[in-house]
C-alpha cells in the first residue's frame, strides 16, 4: 500500500471505451440453514453460480450516459440441500451435458443470451431491456418447472444490474483517507429479498492488482429493515431483514475500470418452516430466525479493443 493523505486529490471517474471490449466473471457464494419441520436442526442450504460475459458500449449520449450490450457466455450453478445435491448445471462441461434434466436444459437459454442497458453518467443503470425476454424462453410455457424458480430467484434485476454498475466511485476528487455515501439495491436470492443498502466507501491508498496501479476502495453497509419509503420502491421481501456488508473494490484510474470487486453480505430474516407432505394438522408452521452469508467477487478478465463483427447489438435509445 502507498500513498498518503497529504497527497494531492485525484479523480476517480469510470471509462467506457466504445472502441473495447471487456470480459468480466462473477461468482457468487451464498449459504444459509433452512429451517425443516421434521428435522431437529436447520438443514445447509448452499448455491454457487458463476458467469463469464462481455460487454461492449454500443453507443455514448451527449449528456455522457452510455448505452450498453451485454453477452452471457458461460454459467455454472450449483444447488444442495444437506448433503444432497439438487441441481448442477455447467454450460462448458460438453462432456456431461443436461442429462435430460428440464432444469438444466431450460438454463441452458441464458448462455448466449443479450441484454441491453442505459447507463447514467453516474454508472448507474436507468433501463435494463431483455429480461422478460430470457424469462419466457427459460419457462417456454411451463411456469412451475424448476428453471423458471431459479430463474425468478436468482437472475433478477438486481443480480444483472450489478454485472455493469460502478457507482461506488466518489464524484469529486479525493484524497487518501476520504470517504464518501453510497445508496445500492442487493439481491438477497435465497430469502427472496431485494433490499436497499446504505453504504459508506473510503479510498485506502494505491495498491498493485492484477499488474496494474490500483485505488484501493474499502466499504461497510448497514441492510436496515424495511420503512413506508421502501414501498414505493419496491422493495421486497421477507420482514425483519437486517444485515450488514463489507468489501473492497480495486479501481484503476488509467483503464477507467474496476478490475475487481469482493463484497461480503450477512443477512437476518424471518423463514417459515416446510410442512411434510401430508402432515394433518391445522396449526400455523413455526417461524426461524435464518442467517444468510454471501460472497460476491466480480473480476476483470481482459479489456481490449473490439474485433471487427465480434459482437454487435442494436443502439440504445436515451431516456425520455
Amino acid at each position: 500500500m502507498t500513498g498518503r493523505p497529504g497527497d494531492p486529490p485525484v479523480t476517480l471517474e469510470a471509462k467506457w471505451i466504445s472502441s473495447n471490449r471487456y470480459t468480466f466473471r462473477i461468482e457468487i457464494t451464498s449459504c444459509s440453514e433452512a429451517p425443516r419441520v421434521n428435522s431437529p436442526k436447520p438443514v445447509p442450504q448452499e448455491t454457487t453460480i458463476a458467469q463469464d460475459y462481455v460487454v461492449t458500449v454500443t453507443n455514448t449520449m451527449p449528456n455522457g450516459a452510455h448505452g450498453l450490450g451485454l453477452e452471457l457466455r458461460t454459467l455454472q450453478l450449483e444447488m444442495s440441500l444437506g448433503d444432497n445435491l439438487t441441481t448442477t448445471y455447467d454450460s462448458e462441461n460438453r462432456v456431461i451435458g443436461t442429462f435430460g434434466d428440464p432444469t438444466a436444459e431450460a438454463l441452458q437459454y441464458i448462455v448466449g443470451a443479450h441484454l441491453r442497458y442505459l447507463l447514467s453518467p453516474s454508472n448507474t443503470v436507468m433501463r435494463l431491456d431483455g429480461i422478460k425476454e430470457l424469462g419466457d424462453r427459460i419457462l417456454s410455457g411451463n411456469t412451475r418447472n424448476s428453471a423458471g424458480s431459479i430463474f425468478r430467484r436468482y437472475f433478477n434485476a438486481p443480480y444483472f444490474k450489478q454485472l455493469v454498475e460502478m457507482n461506488a466511485l466518489p464524484t469529486d476528487a479525493v484524497r487518501i483517507g476520504d470517504s464518501w455515501p453510497m445508496r445500492r439495491e442487493l439481491s438477497y436470492s435465497s430469502a427472496g429479498a431485494v433490499v436497499r443498502l446504505d453504504v459508506t466507501c473510503t479510498f485506502r491508498g494505491w495498491q498493485q492488482h492484477e499488474q496494474r496501479q490500483c485505488a484501493l476502495l474499502e466499504f461497510t453497509g448497514a441492510i436496515k429493515p424495511q420503512g413506508p419509503q421502501d414501498q414505493r420502491v419496491r422493495i421486497v421481501g421477507p420482514p425483519g431483514v437486517s444485515g450488514s456488508l463489507a468489501g473492497k473494490t480495486w479501481f484503476d484510474p488509467e483503464s477507467g475500470c474496476a478490475t475487481e470487486s469482493i463484497m461480503d453480505h450477512t443477512l437476518t430474516y424471518q423463514s417459515t418452516a416446510r410442512r411434510p407432505r401430508g402432515a394433518n394438522t391445522n396449526a400455523p408452521p413455526p417461524t426461524f430466525m435464518t442467517t444468510q452469508r454471501q460472497r460476491v467477487r466480480i473480476k476483470l478478465l481482459d479489456a481490449g479493443p473490439t474485433a471487427p463483427g465480434n459482437f454487435s447489438q442494436p443502439e440504445v435509445a436515451p431516456a425520455k
